[in-house]
């Protein structure tokens, strides 16, 4: 049996309803992220027991929940006339928030960071966004999922977590002074960030970002989430186009 050791054993026997296996497993070299489309707890571990359905981890108020054993295919994003599951493992996530933006928790998504780094880094899986995607980059699948999941946010959290980013990949970091910043902003599911300076807006990627954060302590939690026009009207009055 292989289960992440972040993982709770399932509180939710995993053979419930019997909606897996039966198709052979082949080397896993991708990690699909899900959202429940629910804010509640066991949302999509209890819809499985009447639909063909089911994924390898569950994570839910901050706690990773093993829902089926790596070594089992999970039926979590099959569509016609490809074979999506038997090379994938399934990760859902918990809304902390309905439609229409069915966001995820920062918690829930720290929990989902730590649980790729881990299984990426036992498996020898890149962590990139090649390797790591949402259900709707599958092939054939027809879906939303996995709403406003912050995929990239997620994945450039585990390289962090998997000692792959560091602060030396920042060719800014060292052009920035923290007196200088103002603000940090960034757009809802973008992964570029913006630190608000007296003189501009100087942008940065979620890799520059990282090393930014490494090196004058910021954190995520610093990040102000602004819609398209806050964001317009903050480099207007800068005088920035």
């Amino acid at each position: 049996m292989t289960v992440s050791k972040l993982a709770t054993v399932s509180k939710y026997s995993w053979q419930r309803g019997g909606n897996f296996g039966q198709i052979a497993r082949k080397p896993i070299n991708k990690l699909v992220l899900h959202h429940n489309a629910g804010t509640g707890s066991g949302v999509v571990p209890n819809c499985w027991v009447g639909r063909q359905a089911s994924a390898h981890y569950q994570i839910e108020n901050g706690t990773i929940i093993s829902c089926l054993d790596e070594d089992i295919t999970a039926w979590h994003c099959g569509a016609s006339g490809v074979d999506n599951n038997s090379h994938t493992i399934g990760i859902e996530h918990q809304n902390s928030t309905g439609a229409p933006d069915w966001k995820v928790s920062a918690e829930n998504q720290e929990k989902s960071a730590q649980l790729v780094a881990e299984i990426c880094k036992r498996r020898g899986i890149p962590i990139d966004r090649n390797h790591i995607v949402r259900h709707r980059e599958m092939p054939n699948c027809q879906t939303a999922c996995s709403g406003g999941l912050d995929i990239d946010w997620i994945v450039n959290r585990a390289k962090e977590i998997a000692g792959e980013a560091t602060a030396s990949s920042s060719s800014k970091t060292k052009e920035i002074n923290e007196e200088e910043i103002m603000k940090i902003i960034k757009l809802p599911n973008n992964a570029t960030y913006y630190l608000v300076r007296s003189t501009g807006v100087t942008t940065l990627t979620a890799q520059e970002w990282i090393g930014v954060k490494r090196v004058l302590g910021f954190k995520d939690s610093d990040v102000d989430t602004v819609n398209q026009a806050e964001f317009d009207g903050i480099k207007s009055a800068l005088g920035k186009k």
